[in-house]
């Protein structure tokens, strides 16, 4: 045997234990691909479930992310007896499908029985704590320190709460918790199964209301909350671990309808997502080549302090990475909505260029990220629905395909209290033309409908 050899099994002897600890690294199942649509799936990655009854993302980064959550949870790599993810409901058929779990959308991580202990993921204070085994219920908010999020844990058989392992104060409403802190022993209370669910909620609204949409099955349909409130106000529980951020600030979804006006011409906005607002103004230029014909349209940038960050170009450069808004006897560009349009947790500037001489074009999109300096573009094309009547609508970059490629695409877009609402237009072969309205939601890919406003009334091709 040579040195290589050796060397090689002994760091497999010496690493196999931690490497076969971690769900994502270890090889003792067959894993198999998990069919769209289900519980078992979501609609930002492509799962896959072992023999055992665990599931994993195909995608390596968020595998790493989702490890990192139920180490953080459970004090130990995920394995396929303990913390495992044997559940997603996160803006999944089953959620949106069964009115009894609209409230429902976090994730599911397998334990033992009364014996697996669970630890506070982050530091704050006790917003809700109930344990009622008899009435099979049993929820515990934690809400973070900054006040911008809540942490649900479910099916715990009990509230333990410990601290580097010494008993602490009772949970109770007010008491205060660190990261770390022993607060749950899981098990199988109001569950068919025994397991933890998680859920990330962000904050927003009043405590009745909020008590209300924890309060387990049913609740959300008892409450004036909605399902699109839920939606709007539940983030992905990895985001506690990801990019080291452990108090993640909400990305806001603001409409810069009000830019357009004639006064004023200016919105505060969160672009950075770290609490603190900066301003955004816009003003128009004559262009000095033809000021009939073209209006340049200067979007500015200010920090909390009134300093200008960055401002967007002022005369005819449409070479640059940054947008360039213009208006024209023909169409415009103008930015509609600040939000974070790929679920990075980083805003974007979407900006819709309307097209008025070409009626059966797909409207354009361009979706510029804030990366705390500038805007650059990451997008440019159309949102068309794909597949047909799915409800989904995808990102399709510009080429030379003739238009229209979709049958129908995102129109518009404005914000409605807490909800996006987007129009959706439809073209029939005869260039026949239906729109409709939704509350929609974005991710990765583009985005997707949450519910119908207006339904679109399809015409059927000739």
């Amino acid at each position: 045997m040579n040195t290589i050899s050796r060397t090689i099994i002994f760091c497999v002897l010496a690493g196999g234990l931690t490497a076969a600890t971690a769900i994502g690294a270890q090889n003792v199942s067959r894993w198999t691909p998990v069919p769209p649509g289900g519980p078992d799936s979501s609609p930002d990655y492509s799962w896959e479930k072992s023999e055992s009854g665990c599931l994993r993302p195909t995608d390596k980064t968020y595998r790493a992310r989702l490890d990192a959550l139920g180490t953080l949870l459970f004090g130990t790599a995920p394995s396929e007896t303990t913390g495992c993810v044997t559940g997603v409901y996160l803006e999944n058929g089953y959620s949106a499908l069964v009115p009894e779990m609209t409230n429902h959308a976090g994730i599911d991580f397998r334990v033992v029985d009364g014996e697996t202990r669970v630890y506070s993921p982050i530091s704050g204070k006790v917003v809700l704590a109930s344990l009622n085994a008899t009435a099979g219920a049993s929820t515990l908010t934690i809400g973070s320190d900054d006040g911008t999020y809540n942490v649900l844990l479910l099916h715990c058989v009990s509230h333990e709460h410990r601290r580097n392992g010494l008993p602490a104060a009772a949970l109770k409403e007010g008491v205060a918790v660190q990261k770390g802190d022993q607060v749950c022993v899981a098990g199988g209370i109001g569950a068919t199964a025994a397991h933890l669910h998680v859920e990330m909620k962000r904050t927003g609204q009043d405590a009745r209301r909020l008590k209300a949409m924890f309060g387990g099955k049913g609740a959300c349909r008892k409450s004036p909350c909605t399902l699109a409130d839920i939606r709007a106000n539940t983030a992905d529980p990895t985001a506690l671990v990801s990019g080291g951020r452990q108090t993640p600030a909400p990305c806001p979804t603001v409409s810069l309808e009000s830019l357009h006006s004639e006064r004023p011409k200016s919105v505060s906005v969160d672009l950075d997502c770290d609490g603190r607002l900066e301003q955004l103004s816009y003003r128009d230029v004559l262009n000095q080549n033809d000021p009939y014909f073209l209006v340049i349209e200067q979007l500015t940038v200010s920090d909390s302090r009134g300093r200008t960050v960055w401002r967007s170009p002022g005369a005819e450069d449409y070479s640059g990475p940054a947008p360039h808004l213009t208006s024209t006897e023909h169409h415009s560009t103008k930015p509609r909505l600040i939000a974070d349009v790929d679920d990075d947790g980083k805003t974007e500037l979407l900006v819709a260029k309307y097209q008025t001489f070409e009626e059966n074009g797909e409207t354009s999109w361009e979706a510029y990220s804030w990366n705390g300096r500038g805007f650059v573009r990451t997008r440019n094309g159309s949102l068309g629905e794909l597949p047909d009547q799915s409800g989904k609508f995808v990102w399709a970059e510009y080429s030379d395909q003739p238009l229209p490629r979709f049958t129908s695409w995102i129109e518009d877009l404005a914000v409605n209290g807490t909800n996006l609402v987007a129009t959706i237009r439809a073209n029939d072969s005869r260039g026949r033309i239906t729109l409709g309205e939704a509350i929609v939601s974005f991710n990765q890919n583009g985005m997707q409908v949450v519910r119908w406003l207006k339904p679109l009334k399809r015409k059927s091709a000739p």
